[in-house]
């Protein structure tokens, strides 16, 4: 549950009235199911057929299979927009996140979580750093590579902060390293299993609230807005 309530921290510090929520690459609707129960009016998009009839039929989304395109939704109609760990997934980020800002409503929010190559982790790991995970992670972000993209769908980044999900992506980094016959992370793979897991999370926890302090954790979380267009009345 830490994860989810990470995600919904995220979705307060933009917005803390409920409004329309857009959860781009929702999978089986998790969060969607969290924030609709508070209110959210949600929407989902998820490109696996199994995942998202899970999503319908289980939990009773609103859930389109398929790829965010053009004329699926109004314009200017969302809240927020949500993309967690999806982006670095798309084929062509500039059209998907292009079309995202078509949907939103002005003065709306868009929160991006993504891999960090600028992170402890990627310096430590190097080549086995599980944020590669070449071939499924089309393009990797470093900050200013996806400041640059959003505003150049007209989007401002507002914030970015540290988020969930570290302790999962440090242990897939061990098991990457350990592949590869690395003897030392070898010994360490079996902290990552089992009873020990919630035990080595524990203890890495301050690891982790340290370098999202200084921005150097293993994903990052921005928000950014669409602005509002200033009416001109004669």
């Amino acid at each position: 549950m830490s994860g989810l309530h990470q995600r919904v921290r995220h979705l307060h510090n933009v917005r803390k009235t409920p409004g329309t929520l857009l959860d781009l690459g929702c999978a089986t609707g998790t969060f969607m199911r969290y924030v609709q129960n508070i209110g959210w009016q949600t929407v989902g998009v998820e490109t696996s057929a199994h995942a998202s009839e899970i999503a319908r039929t289980e939990n009773g989304l609103d859930v389109r299979t398929g790829e965010l395109i053009g004329g699926m939704f109004p314009s200017n109609y969302f809240d927020v927009v949500t993309l967690w760990d999806v982006l670095e997934h798309v084929p062509d980020p500039v059209q998907t996140l292009s079309t995202v800002a078509e949907y939103m409503k002005p003065g709306g929010w868009l929160i991006v979580r993504v891999p960090n190559p600028e992170s402890i982790e990627r310096r430590w790991f190097a080549t086995n750093w599980s944020g590669w995970d070449i071939p499924r992670h089309l393009t990797v972000f470093t900050y200013q590579s996806l400041v640059r993209t959003l505003n150049s769908v007209g989007l401002a980044v507002r914030f970015r902060s540290g988020s969930s999900g570290q302790f999962a992506m440090w242990a897939l980094s061990v098991k990457y390293a350990a592949s590869e016959n690395k003897p030392v992370y070898s010994l360490f793979v079996r902290l990552f299993r089992g009873r020990m897991r919630f035990v080595t999370q524990i203890v890495l926890s301050p690891m982790f609230w340290f370098f999202n302090v200084l921005s150097l954790g293993s994903v990052m979380t921005i928000a950014a807005q669409k602005p509002i267009t200033a009416v001109h009345q004669s």
